[in-house]
């Protein structure tokens, strides 16, 4: 259901690899949140504050945008990093 092996076409042929396509997403998102990482720090806005809320609003969603879960990780990594270092 899942088609967590790839898909396949009636014969039986592979036409996308699955297991790829994961990483290539996480990787993305990983980059999308330097970036906003990058953007908040240039505009001198990179707090534990806006850092929260932008988890608080991912969590608080009814419908999650996609690898919610690596981009939560990383958003609660330097949210972490940002209380220890008193910003």
């Amino acid at each position: 259901i899942l088609c967590l092996n790839g898909k396949q076409d009636a014969a039986g042929h592979r036409i996308a690899d699955t297991s790829t396509e994961l990483v290539k997403g996480r990787r993305d998102t990983y980059l999308n949140c330097e970036a906003f990482f990058r953007k908040l720090h240039k505009a001198g806005k990179c707090t534990s504050a806006i850092i929260g809320k932008k988890i608080y609003e991912i969590e608080h969603t009814e419908v999650l945008p996609e690898y919610a879960g690596v981009m939560l990780y990383v958003l609660k990594k330097k949210h972490r990093q940002l209380i220890n270092r008193g910003l």
